[in-house]
């Protein structure tokens, strides 16, 4: 991997919200591929936390990534702490959208990798960032 190229519009998104918003990623990818994504782009001090495949025994539709997150967040000073509901996951799978929905969290989904009318229980469905 020489390169890895994010989808059009989420640098610029995760600069603008990371000023005014503790960002997390719960990911079933693992932390070493995460890195070199956010290494590569620049990202890396932008998210507070990072929950990877090593961190939870349950992936997606298990919230237990989300909730991970979460946690993480609120152990790293976010103040005041953050509840569930006042979280907005950022989604492109049917299973990401249900593991936020049990985690209680407000989903928006992103039409990368699903057609929109499969991704219809999120909150909100966009073709891009």
């Amino acid at each position: 991997r020489d390169h890895l190229t994010l989808f059009p519009g989420v640098a610029a998104l995760v600069r603008a919200a990371a000023t005014p918003y503790p960002l997390a990623i719960a990911s079933g990818a693992l932390r070493a591929e995460i890195l070199i994504i956010l290494e590569q782009a620049g990202l890396r001090d932008a998210f507070r936390a990072i929950v990877s495949a090593e961190d939870v025994t349950r992936g997606k539709p298990d919230p237990e990534g989300y909730e991970k997150a979460l946690a993480a967040l609120n152990a790293a000073g976010v103040h005041p702490p953050l509840e569930a509901a006042e979280c907005l996951v950022v989604e492109d799978t049917v299973a990401g959208i249900e593991a936020a929905h049990a985690a209680e969290m407000s989903c928006l989904a992103v039409t990368n990798s699903y057609p929109p009318e499969a991704l219809q229980t999120a909150e909100l469905v966009v073709g891009s960032l």
